[in-house]
């Protein structure tokens, strides 16, 4: 057994004076006066405790609106009382889980003897320099408040020479309905009132007690401060492919200017080659016309000359008469 485990905390039978399951709620040892907690005594929380706790109140508000907890508050720091003639007793979870609240504006201290107002079914206590409250005390006071899981979370005792401390310790109540130990180490610890895994990151800064999907830990439910910063690299990835993007438009455009002004140039030059062939072409057409009128001439010369041919024939052929008819009359004798 650890060493400042108590052994009352590690289970207990059913009927428990210090439980009140079968009756009335019954005092510790030394009377209900060793279980005041007065508003004096509630001191405030250490850097490691507020850390922690503000962690842990940002993922469990992550998973309720993930697991769509609606009707459950999620909230720390506030009274529990349980016993109605000894309104001093009473706890001050780091966080817990509350279903189905009353209305807001909720009250200064929740009195579970009032109707709507009952116990937390999940909550925190972070260990702090009074560990012997939370180590202790804490555990026999949620039995008797009714919260069906504890976590004890010390971050100290992750450091150096503080190993007879414990990092991690569940509570959850058992078939009798007695509050129990059933883990105490260095976790990961399931969850059954979260439905997710408790799990112990060290780093430089400490120890911090996160909320997993998965038992590895390597799920975690995000904060809201997480998801911001996960959406401000998202948009800076994002801007970083636009402004790559624009660059490649940019020289792609670069790029199609210069096509542009090639094919200009080219065009330029087709239009100037045509210019030219429509020259040629002109001088050509008057080189034809000329040909052609030349050709008129000619064909009008052949004509005349046919025609001045069939003339000179047809003078010949009266020449050929007439010489015919002075050979007839020479032939003839005179009289």
């Amino acid at each position: 057994m650890d060493t400042f485990a108590d052994p009352r905390n590690d289970g207990r039978r059913r009927g428990d004076p210090r439980s009140h399951r079968d009756g009335p709620p019954r005092p510790p040892e030394g009377g209900w006066a060793a279980w005041y907690l007065r508003d004096e005594d509630d001191v405030g929380e250490s850097t490691e405790q507020g850390i922690t706790v503000r962690t842990l109140l940002a993922a469990l508000t992550e998973l309720a609106r993930e697991r769509g907890w609606a009707r459950t508050l999620v909230a720390g720091d506030q009274f529990f009382a349980w016993v109605e003639s000894e309104p001093l007793v009473r706890i001050s979870p780091d966080v817990y889980l509350l279903d189905d609240p009353p209305t807001p504006p909720y009250p200064a201290m929740w009195r579970t003897w009032l109707e709507g107002q009952a116990a937390p079914r999940f909550a925190v206590e972070v260990v702090s320099d009074d560990w012997a409250k939370d180590y202790i005390h804490a555990p026999r006071k949620y039995d008797q408040l009714g919260t069906r899981e504890l976590v004890v979370f010390d971050p100290e005792a992750a450091l150096p020479r503080r190993g007879r401390r414990i990092v991690l310790q569940m509570f959850r109540r058992d078939a009798g309905g007695a509050l129990v130990r059933v883990e105490a180490g260095e976790g990961p610890v399931h969850s059954a009132e979260l439905d997710a895994w408790l799990v112990v990151q060290r780093g430089p800064a400490g120890a911090r007690l996160r909320i997993a999907r998965d038992a590895s830990g390597t799920d975690l439910v995000a904060t809201s401060e997480e998801l911001v910063g996960a959406l401000g690299a998202r948009v800076g990835q994002y801007e970083g492919a636009v402004a790559e993007f624009e660059g490649v438009v940019t020289v792609q455009r670069d790029l199609l200017e210069q096509q542009n002004a090639v094919i200009a140039k080219k065009d330029a030059l087709v239009a100037k080659q045509d210019a030219v062939i429509a020259k040629k072409d002109a001088l050509v057409a008057k080189k034809d016309a000329v040909i052609a009128k030349q050709d008129a001439l000619v064909a009008e010369q052949n004509a005349l000359v046919t025609g001045q041919a069939a003339l000179i024939a047809e003078q010949a052929a009266m020449i050929a008469r007439l010489q015919a008819m002075l050979a007839r009359k020479a032939d003839e004798p005179d009289e």
